[in-house]
């Protein structure tokens, strides 16, 4: 279990252009274009864009990142989420990483909250259908793509780091490790004591007017006092909202991620 206090300022001087309307041209170091496509389950449907690791080795499997976006990029154009996850994309994508940590990343599209509802609210399983419909998903890529079932990972950004509790509740045994940026939950201790043993690192910005900081620490110290012995905090003095141009850029954050697997 770690809390970690640090500065990070230095991608912070392009966050804002990358932003305001990051697009394919941008993703200068991606190597394979995605698979554009939208999945259906009853009555719950969602684009999404899957990426691929750049070369896959035959017999070999692949972890997996469940990448959830903010509130910004709800609808259903499935050209929004791009500017979310582009620091991610533009990490994983240099040849080094690609060598280190060759991976599937996820990127679905909500319409609202990430339970499939319109409003947050505390789900359970029952109440929750997007969940349920991403992770069929999953489940289903896996029987034609080498995806490997026990290092599925879930993490998202302001809505999305609230979605990510969200996937991790519903589903604890499904996730290897989760990575809420900029979020926040519901009813934190009986949360916290159902994901004790699950890894989770939290991140969040001092200058968050947003998603105030407190309410990372909240979950932080709900699940610390519930046990959790694979917690960790990142909290970035001198970084506001948008936390994830600086967490997804770090190497040791995938490095963390990777590491996590699900036992036999």
């Amino acid at each position: 279990m770690g809390a970690v206090m640090c500065a990070a300022q230095g991608q912070i001087g392009d966050a804002r252009s990358i932003l305001n309307g990051g697009d394919w041209k941008k993703l200068g170091h991606l190597q394979k274009m995605p698979q554009v496509g939208t999945y259906s389950q009853g009555d719950v449907s969602f684009p999404y864009h899957l990426h691929f690791p750049v070369q896959m080795k035959v017999g070999q499997k692949y972890p997996l990142i469940l990448q959830l976006h903010g509130s910004g990029a709800c609808g259903t154009d499935n050209k929004k989420t791009i500017h979310e996850y582009y620091m991610m994309l533009r990490t994983l994508n240099r040849p080094d990483m690609q060598e280190q940590f060759p991976c599937f990343v996820l990127v679905p599209q909500s319409t609202g909250a990430w339970t499939g509802q319109r409003k947050l609210q505390s789900p359970d399983a029952t109440q929750a259908p997007l969940p349920n419909a991403v992770i069929a998903f999953i489940r289903e890529l896996a029987k034609t793509q080498p995806i490997d079932l026990k290092r599925i990972y879930v993490t998202g950004l302001s809505l999305g780091g609230v979605g990510t509790w969200t996937f991790l509740d519903c589903s604890p045994d499904f996730f290897a490790a989760g990575a809420p940026l900029c979020g926040f939950y519901f009813n934190h201790e009986q949360t916290a004591r159902r994901l004790k043993d699950k890894p989770v690192w939290i991140f969040h910005g001092q200058l968050d007017k947003n998603v105030p900081v407190k309410r990372g620490r909240d979950m932080f110290n709900a699940m610390r006092a519930a046990g959790a012995v694979k917690l960790r905090y990142t909290e970035y003095p001198l970084v506001p909202h948008y936390v994830w141009v600086v967490a997804y850029a770090d190497p040791s954050f995938y490095e963390w991620l990777f590491a996590q697997k699900l036992e036999d």
